[in-house]
């Protein structure tokens, strides 16, 4: 019955009287408030489980570090929101963080309120989503019959707010200090208290020329104590002095890791590491520990090189480019071991970056023993091309040894290219007549090849010897004349210094030839590709008519060179591309798409064509044999034409004017059930792009 009554008395509260019915009404209200608040408590104890699965997965990727940096980041989320709304007097109002997420809790007085609050949060926090969780307050019985209060927007009215949760306000994220030095810019982030900030400012004001403050820190309601002022104090006077730097504040703790200024720059003397350092250490407060880092980078050196020359003399090092210390005592101690007096190293060698291989020392270290097993010529190294030049005077077949041997020591990374010595007709030395006698002494000759300048003869001193060396590397470049002038105590031609300038700058003008002057008269023999250079030459053997030494010039235009040169049709260019890889074709490495050793002067030679080639974009399509698996032959085919694309435009030639596809099995030239037709279909091959049928799976 008791049941029954009640729930007559719920259908019809008119029946239980007018207080009856508001309290109904009340405790209704309460409900849905509570039945609210306690959805509200679930889906945000679901939204933290969700958080916390996420944070797992994170820390299972990263490591433990990715749980410090997801707390931080939602501790720092929640104390921007709920400073900005005390700042805003929302005191009715609270932010909970949850993961991504700001939920707005409490009871608003009106929706202007709740409206204002969301607001001050969205500007807090822009990159995080709100979830607007506030009700409105409760109101006392007849309220609505009452007269309306004044418009209070921020306050709160009616009963008091329920307490807040103890996860709102979250405490003072663990974020450390840090000043960050760029330019003429110190940039100030992390936790920062307002005597700190003001500390660091000081620091700043005492300076005569102090750099900009740029503060991007969030506050922090921590009081420091007097040492952790004193430290930032000290690490803001640092930074002052330095070209770049960065510093980390903890209480008692002070990371500082920087670059020094440069002379270049402007420095002086108590701008130096050891006088930044040292004040540092002096205005520290006792007790503070110091973990201070300031070096100047090493310079980077391009193109990087390495270039010694042996000769009666001893060594000779032309460049010296080194990675560290370790790899500089390698060196010099090869170096020692030639014959002849050492260079001093501090005057030769250089350390810095940007040597194309780990393994450059060893390489360095490997053409100075092979210098001397020859006994004299050159070695040098520019980035990852090394070269060893003969000396005129060495044995062919000594040379050819000797090379054999440098090229299995010399590492992968670096390509060794040979100079080999010339032909035994312009060795200087002793020579005879047709009848036996003595023949008088070749007091000048010159040998001029592709890639290197010989200079020989009798030079009647050492100064004239070193003028006319000098004098060829100007006209030639340092790199590639090799003195081997003899001085003779025999009286030389009144002529002889002019003599070898003149026949410098005739030799000049031709791409290979030789001169000799016997002390009487000069006879040149060259060739070169350019039609002019006849005409040239005799124009400048024209001072030796001057000096008064008859000479003769023959200069022999080579016409082949000269086609190879000119501009080829699409037609020809084709031919002549299938022409070389037919004849030489394009090897790999076992297995991958790199370029093998020995296929290296095929892609010179390639490329040397494809300039030449002009209206047409070439196609260098990769083909493999049906071993293995379809899918595995076209990516690796493909991978092996881009390989053979790169290495030609590493060369010169345009890249677009070339297009890398890869066709796999799908082409054969040949029966892939025999090894000789499989060997045939391994291939790379040159066709016009625009008339090329791609593979259907090829994507531009």
């Amino acid at each position: 019955m008791a049941d029954r009554q009640q729930e007559q008395d719920d259908a019809n509260p008119q029946a239980q009287g007018p207080d009856s019915g508001l309290a109904v009404g009340q405790d209704r209200a309460q409900a849905a408030i509570a039945e609210r608040d306690a959805a509200a408590t679930a889906e945000a104890r679901s939204g933290w489980a969700v958080f916390a699965l996420g944070l797992a997965g994170l820390a299972a990727l990263l490591g433990p570090g990715a749980w410090v940096a997801a707390g931080q980041a939602q501790a720092l989320a929640g104390a921007r929101a709920n400073a900005a709304l005390e700042a805003a007097g929302a005191d009715w109002a609270w932010a909970a963080a949850d993961g991504l997420v700001l939920r707005l809790e409490g009871r608003f007085p009106q929706e202007a309120a709740r409206q204002l609050a969301l607001a001050a949060v969205a500007q807090a926090a822009p990159t995080a989503r709100i979830e607007d969780h506030a009700a409105p307050a409760e109101r006392s019985p007849g309220a609505d019959h009452a007269a309306a209060p004044a418009p209070v927007l921020l306050a709160a009215s009616g009963e008091p707010s329920p307490p807040r949760p103890a996860i709102s306000p979250p405490p003072d994220p663990a974020v450390p200090l840090t000043l960050a030095r760029d330019g003429q810019t110190i940039t100030l982030a992390g936790a920062v208290h307002p005597d700190l900030l003001d500390a660091i400012r000081e620091a700043l004001a005492a300076l005569p020329e102090a750099p900009e403050l740029q503060d991007v820190s969030m506050p922090d309601t921590r009081p420091p104590a007097p040492e952790d002022l004193a430290l930032a104090r000290a690490a803001t006077q640092a930074l002052a002095r330095l070209a770049s730097a960065r510093a980390e504040i903890a209480p008692g703790v002070l990371s500082l890791s920087g670059a020094p200024r440069t002379a270049a720059g402007g420095a002086v003397e108590s701008e130096s590491a050891a006088a930044v350092e040292q004040a540092l250490r002096d205005a520290a407060p006792p007790g503070a520990t110091l973990l201070i880092d300031i070096s100047r980078p090493p310079p980077a050196f391009s193109p990087f090189r390495f270039v010694i020359a042996l000769g009666p003399d001893g060594p000779t090092l032309l460049g010296c480019d080194l990675r560290d210390a370790a790899e500089r005592t390698a060196v010099l101690a090869a170096v020692d071991s030639l014959p002849g007096e050492a260079p001093r190293e501090d005057a030769v060698c250089r350390i810095g970056v940007g040597a194309p291989s780990d393994r450059w020392g060893a390489a360095a270290v490997a053409g100075i023993e092979a210098l001397g097993e020859l006994g004299s010529g050159r070695f040098e190294m520019i980035d990852g091309e090394a070269r060893l030049v003969a000396a005129p005077q060495t044995l062919s077949y000594q040379f050819g040894r000797t090379a054999r041997a440098l090229a299995e020591r010399m590492p992968e990374d670096f390509v060794l290219r040979l100079a080999p010595p010339p032909p035994a007709a312009w060795r200087p030395g002793p020579e005879q007549t047709e009848q036996g006698e003595p023949a008088p002494p070749r007091w000048f000759a010159m040998r001029l090849g592709p890639e290197s300048v010989s200079l020989m003869g009798a030079a009647p001193d050492a100064a004239s010897r070193d003028a006319v060396a000098a004098f060829a590397r100007a006209r030639f470049g340092v790199m590639g004349v090799q003195d081997a002038m003899d001085l003779t105590e025999a009286a030389p031609p009144p002529a002889w210094r002019r003599v070898a300038l003149a026949g410098i700058d005739v030799m000049r003008t031709l791409d290979s030839g030789t001169l000799a002057f016997d002390g009487e008269s000069a006879r040149i023999r060259g060739a070169s590709q350019r039609p002019m250079a006849a005409r040239e030459a005799a124009r400048v053997a024209a001072r030796f008519a001057e000096i008064g030494v008859p000479a003769s010039v023959e200069v022999t235009v080579d016409l082949p060179a000269v086609a190879a040169r000119l501009p080829l049709p699409p037609s020809a260019c084709l031919e002549a591309l299938q022409s070389e890889v037919e004849a030489a074709p394009i090897l790999f490495d076992p297995g991958a798409a790199r370029v093998a050793r020995e296929s290296l002067p095929t892609l010179d030679r390639l490329a040397a064509i494809l300039t030449r080639c002009e209206g047409i974009a070439v196609e260098i399509g990769g083909h493999t044999d049906s071993q293995g698996r379809e899918s595995t032959n076209a990516a690796l085919s493909r991978a092996r034409a881009e390989a053979v694309l790169e290495g030609l435009f590493a060369r010169g030639v345009p890249s677009g004017r070339m297009l890398a596809r890869g066709y796999g099995e799908s082409r054969p030239v040949a029966d892939n059930g025999t090894e000789a037709g499989r060997a045939l279909n391994r291939r790379i091959a040159f066709q016009d792009a625009a008339l090329a049928d791609p593979p259907e799976d090829f994507e531009e």
